[in-house]
């Protein structure tokens, strides 16, 4: 007797709602995650261009140095530090939406029809995707890949309308991504990442002030 490939998964609409409850819970401590993470690449950027450079006084060697290779060191290292902190943030919008997905889906807020067509993300170009990783927030700039299923939920304890439910709702959340500047942790998003800038604004400043 050949045995059935298909996995199985619970029916309980009470195991589901514990599954639904337990994914909720581990994307929130990765929301965490990425926040605290967030905050302390942007605490050592701070503190390396305002502690070392801007409100104290030069050390000797940097004296010594041309415009240009101080110029130089100064862009690359906020580089770092802008590009790190971009991916955490992105990061962190991403857990944002999925988390709003799993409670909707838990607490069934709607009548769900899922009609496919008229809740389809369609990704930003890519180039407003690039932008998005590197440099300032993009509404909705999120590739399709971000919510891959495979990642999110083992579909042999996931029953399909459970899955369903929450594909749509997470459609949904992307989609009100696009067109809000508020929501998904937005607002904190461009005040970190326009202060990242700003500080390299700064130092680039604190540099050409320097007499030759």
């Amino acid at each position: 007797m050949t045995a059935d490939p298909t996995p199985p998964f619970s029916s309980s609409e009470g195991r589901q709602a514990d599954i639904l409850k337990l994914l909720m819970e581990l994307n929130s401590v990765y929301h965490n995650h990425k926040e605290q993470m967030a905050l302390s690449i942007f605490g050592l950027e701070a503190a390396f261009f305002v502690g070392l450079f801007l409100l104290g006084s030069w050390p000797p060697d940097v004296m010594k140095m041309q415009r240009r290779p101080m110029v130089v060191i100064f862009v690359l290292v906020w580089v770092m530090f802008h590009l790190a902190l971009r991916y955490q943030l992105r990061n962190r919008r991403l857990s944002a939406i999925i988390h709003a997905a799993y409670v909707d889906a838990l607490l069934q807020t709607e009548d769900i029809q899922y009609e496919k067509s008229s809740h389809t993300y369609r990704p930003p170009h890519g180039f407003a995707q690039l932008i998005d990783l590197t440099l300032i927030p993009m509404r909705g700039a999120l590739r399709s890949s971000d919510i891959a299923l495979s990642h999110l939920a083992d579909g042999s304890v996931i029953s399909p309308a459970t899955r369903q439910s929450f594909e749509f709702h997470l459609a949904k959340h992307q989609n009100d991504s696009a067109v809000s500047w508020t929501k998904y942790a937005l607002p904190i998003e461009w005040l970190t990442t326009l202060g990242s800038m700003f500080l390299l604004l700064i130092a680039l400043y604190r540099v050409t002030a320097i007499p030759v």
